[in-house]
C-alpha cells in the first residue's frame, strides 16, 4: 500500500523505505540528484518594440464571426 511513483527516474539518486515499527505504514523516501538535466531555453516574445496601434488595427481587421461560427458548430455537433 505504500508506494512512490516517479516519472523521471534519472533525477532520483536514492530511494527506500524506513521501517518505523510504530504503525502498519512505513516511511518512503526519495533523494533527488543535485544536478538536474539542463532544460532547453524558454522562448518568449519581447513586446518592447510593439507597435500598439498597428496591433490593434490588425485585431480589428480580423473576421471574429468566423471563429464564433466554428465555436457554435463545435457546440452543436457535441450535443448530438
Amino acid at each position: 500500500m505504500d508506494h512512490l511513483h516517479a516519472s523521471c527516474k534519472p533525477i532520483i539518486a536514492e530511494s527506500g523505505v524506513l521501517m518505523s515499527g510504530l504503525s502498519d505504514h512505513d516511511l518512503i523516501f526519495a533523494t533527488l540528484k543535485r544536478s538536474l538535466p539542463k532544460l532547453p531555453p524558454h522562448k518568449y516574445k519581447d513586446f518592447k518594440s510593439l507597435n500598439t496601434e498597428q496591433f490593434l488595427n490588425n485585431l480589428n481587421s480580423v473576421d471574429w464571426d468566423v471563429i464564433d461560427e466554428r465555436k457554435m458548430l463545435t457546440l452543436s455537433t457535441a450535443d448530438t
